[in-house]
């Protein structure tokens, strides 16, 4: 199972600039990753040992605040971030669920995983503003 200092390196990985691509810590491997000019980015990290897998969500990142990032990037970010405080359920939510249905597909397809048993954790530390509350609980079957 991962540590506590592996989600977290897990999701500091996924915080990149202008939809660059994420890079692996050591001992894992990017399964799989998207950047959307929605302003979603997440990455799905397998453990080269375990093979456990994580998904990682890129929250508001303030780091896009250039001008060459600012509208394809964090405005999206703060728009959703705006929606969540007004009450409201995001576009990204969409984005970031289809994502990691796409990533329990690659999974299943590898190791025949399910949500019942297989090793797919999806971390809270950085997700697309609300996808938190929209994660179901271990056991239950994505949307």
């Amino acid at each position: 199972m991962p540590t506590q200092t592996d989600y977290l390196t897990l999701s500091q990985a996924v915080y990149t600039i202008g939809g660059t691509a994420p890079v692996a810590p050591s001992g894992w491997t990017v399964l799989t990753s998207q950047s959307l000019q929605s302003g979603m980015q997440a990455a799905a990290f397998q453990n080269n040992t375990t093979h456990q897998i994580v998904i990682a969500y890129e929250g508001t990142n303030l780091g896009n605040l250039s001008p060459s990032n600012f509208s394809s990037y964090l405005a999206p970010q703060l728009s959703a971030d705006a929606a969540i405080a007004a009450g409201k359920n995001p576009d990204a939510n969409k984005v970031a669920l289809a994502f990691a249905h796409n990533v329990l597909k690659i999974a299943s397809a590898r190791m025949a995983v399910t949500m019942d048993s297989g090793p797919l954790v999806l971390t809270n530390s950085g997700p697309p503003p609300g996808v938190g509350q929209a994660v179901p609980p271990r056991g239950a079957a994505l949307p």
